[in-house]
């Protein structure tokens, strides 16, 4: 699988449908793209923690918002030093799509959250689409690098 813009980190891509025809292909996966990485506090009596984090691509093939939010996500990652592998998952099917609660391409939950928690709760729009991203008075179909970086910090603990 070629992708429009070369990821700088490890990533994993696999599809839904191959993974539900191969149980143990979503579980390889899925445990691949979970990374211990120091976190930015110290734990109890000064001891550096470790956070687990996982992050998800869910997309479509065709998704026109694809390379400039695949380029945000690499820069948001960039800035907050990270080096966790992503998981590329494409969505083929509307049954896939509701299956995981896919509100359009592209969708990056990261340890299982989605970036934009508050309207994703609210969401009853599942299926194969596009996904509109809306930052204040800036609406997109891809999130931006600062919505991304938070929910990288929030999720580093």
């Amino acid at each position: 699988m070629e992708w429009p813009v070369s990821p700088p980190l490890p990533w994993t891509a696999h599809s839904l449908t191959a993974a539900r025809e191969e149980p143990s292909t979503l579980m390889r996966c899925a445990h691949s793209a979970s990374v211990a990485q120091p976190s930015q506090t110290d734990g109890l009596f000064g001891a550096r923690t470790l956070v687990v984090m996982t992050i998800q691509w869910f997309y479509f093939d065709g998704c026109p918002s694809y390379e400039r939010a695949l380029g945000n996500l690499n820069e948001a990652m960039r800035q907050q030093g990270l080096t966790v592998p992503v998981e590329l998952v494409r969505v083929t099917s509307v049954e896939d799509a509701q299956a995981i609660q896919f509100l359009g391409s592209p969708t990056i939950p990261i340890n299982g959250t989605d970036l934009e928690t508050r309207r994703a709760c609210m969401s009853v729009s599942l299926g194969l689409g596009c996904r509109i991203y809306q930052e204040g008075r800036r609406t997109a179909g891809w999130p931006s690098i600062e919505l991304i970086r938070k929910a990288l910090e929030s999720a580093q603990g």
